[in-house]
């Protein structure tokens, strides 16, 4: 194969090879993360908004960003702000962080919009995302929902019937 590259002078990203040459990630998965990775720090991006602006539908770009989580290179940390509303901070790395301890970024929240606290010693290549919108239920959640729920409506059914015989 015969590889031909351009001489870019702006408009690029320089990726290390590490991730895109990790045999244990889909091409999906690589392909998701050097595009990640193509974009400013704090770009607002979520699985729903991935999805209509490129050809993989949303289980697809669901399980890649599944997977670049579990290999270590996107973690998501939740909390909640102000208001009251849940939000997700994601980072996303080019090499994994799995050895990296999960205290040392500290999210807070100024005038009900989240923002990103004093760190210490972030590693270079680092990406921030801030996301609005909660993370989509798996279909496990959805089924333990769903149990609970018939659970309950279950119980109130029987607690209705047997107040009627009395």
């Amino acid at each position: 194969m015969r590889i031909h590259r351009s001489n870019p002078e702006a408009g690029f990203t320089v990726l290390p090879n590490g991730f895109l040459k990790n045999r244990r990630l889909s091409l999906l998965s690589r392909g998701l993360l050097a595009y990640l990775m193509s974009f400013s720090d704090s770009t607002h991006q979520d699985i729903k908004t991935l999805a209509t602006e490129n050809p993989e539908g949303q289980q697809a770009i669901a399980r890649a960003m599944r997977e670049l989580t579990d290999h270590g290179y996107l973690i998501r940390r939740r909390f909640r702000d102000e208001a009251g509303r849940m939000r997700t901070v994601v980072d996303v790395y080019d090499t994994p962080q799995h050895d990296r301890p999960d205290t040392d970024l500290q999210v807070t929240s100024t005038l009900g919009k989240p923002s990103l606290g004093e760190t210490s010693a972030l590693p270079t290549g680092v990406k921030k995302e801030l996301q609005e919108t909660p993370l989509p239920r798996t279909g496990r959640a959805k089924a333990r929902l769903g149990r609970a729920r018939l659970a309950r409506q279950t119980s109130l059914g029987q607690r209705r019937r047997q107040g009627r015989r009395g």
